[in-house]
């Protein structure tokens, strides 16, 4: 069951960091905000970057804008991730039984 759930995880982490991702590049290279898919995902988006928004201001660059916290966002994404798919899978490989059987006193193999 651990498993399956650190899966669900890593696809749900997966499409949230696609979505944050395309929009990070849709804004930096000036996409018309007018055609549907851009919409679809500036829309989809705006909740996930709703507690990172005021972190770093955006950087003109011309016609271009670099979100700042749409970076950090993708990065905090990541590593809430990474841990939530660790704690559903501690303990499950063969390594990890085996540190947790050293550390409660048992003698190793090997």
């Amino acid at each position: 069951m651990g498993r399956a759930v650190a899966m669900i995880i890593s696809i749900v982490v997966g499409v949230i960091q696609a979505i944050l991702g395309l929009r990070l590049l849709f804004k930096l290279f000036g996409a018309n905000e007018n055609a549907p898919f851009v919409q679809l995902v500036l829309s989809l988006s705006e909740p996930l970057l709703y507690p990172f928004r005021a972190i770093f201001p955006m950087i003109d660059i011309g016609r271009f804008e670099l979100e700042l916290s749409t970076l950090v966002a993708i990065i905090v994404y990541g590593i809430a991730g990474y841990f939530l798919r660790r704690l559903f899978t501690v303990g499950r490989t063969r390594k990890d039984r085996d540190v947790i059987i050293r550390e409660r006193g048992t003698p190793s193999k090997f």
